[in-house]
């Protein structure tokens, strides 16, 4: 993935949740443009943790841009409506 796809889809305005799929099959959302660092070679996603006392509070993941072999738009989870 070229970095300015990712910065295009980072900054649309209303941001927009996605995956991220990689070349080893794994694939990564997206939930926040302040989630992701980006370098000229690389993607730096952080990914929050679980309200869970076993979970860990976040992680850190690095991915090789070249190994970023495309995206999908998610839909943002609505909140709750009361019945």
């Amino acid at each position: 993935m070229r970095v300015d796809e990712l910065r295009q889809l980072l900054r649309r305005e209303p941001f927009l949740p996605f995956m991220l799929y990689v070349t080893d099959g794994r694939s990564f959302e997206v939930r926040h443009p302040e989630f992701v660092g980006i370098t000229p070679s690389s993607l730096i996603l952080i990914v929050p943790g679980v309200d869970h006392p076993s979970a860990l509070p976040e992680r850190r993941i690095g991915l090789s841009l070249l190994h970023i072999t495309g995206y999908e738009q998610v839909q943002p989870t609505a909140p709750p409506t009361a019945n």
